[in-house]
């Protein structure tokens, strides 16, 4: 949200300077391909199991309803402009600034995601996050059920990349930096290349 913020102002102050608008069309790019990971990321993370799908459904659904919303507002905005008049561009800019504007603020009332923390070892703020989002005591069975299938499936994440990592060679720069293993893995799989293709296709249509 910072980022679209920021090179959405960049670009609102690029009227006679090309080089700021390719600057701040740049930064909020950025932004928005952060964002567009982050999300469902998250969403899938703390969402309950039963509606998992449901939620990242709902969200692939509200990013095309808004890019042709999107449409139509710049549609709109072209045919009302007046040339010596820069407001009905403005207002295309600054309709996204107020709406990240709010998404950013609200980020303040949200915990980490659960999963996230237990992964990096903080139980406790993890057992606070999930009582957070499911509204119910950390002594319920459907909270310690699926405690227990956060660990479990964290550990078998552990157990996959070291064994991984174990089968790399002893000088390989991949055993340094668990990055670029991650990359290789992504590159050298046909199903990641086919899902990450997808994905880029989708972005690029939208």
């Amino acid at each position: 949200c910072t980022l679209i913020i920021i090179g959405s102002a960049l670009w609102m102050a690029s009227a006679h300077h090309i080089a700021l608008l390719y600057i701040g069309r740049m930064i909020t790019g950025v932004g928005v391909g952060i964002s567009s990971v982050c999300s469902p990321v998250f969403l899938v993370e703390t969402a309950p199991r039963q509606i998992r799908g449901l939620c990242t459904s709902v969200y692939s659904v509200s990013i095309y309803l808004g890019a042709m919303l999107g449409y139509a507002v710049n549609l709109g905005a072209s045919r009302g402009q007046n040339p010596r008049n820069n407001l009905i561009w403005q207002i295309v800019v600054v309709l996204p600034m107020v709406w990240h504007a709010f998404l950013l603020a609200t980020t303040f009332f949200l915990h980490e995601s659960p999963r996230w923390l237990l992964d990096h070892g903080h139980v406790e703020k993890a057992a606070r996050s999930l009582q957070f989002y499911r509204n119910l005591d950390e002594t319920h069975p459907a909270m310690i059920e699926e405690t227990q299938l956060m660990r479990e499936s964290i550990s078998d994440e552990h157990r996959l990349q070291a064994e991984r990592v174990a089968a790399l060679p002893a000088n390989s720069v991949m055993r340094k930096y668990k990055t670029l293993h991650k990359l290789h893995i992504v590159l050298t799989s046909r199903k990641n290349l086919l899902k990450v293709g997808l994905g880029v296709m989708i972005q690029v249509l939208v």
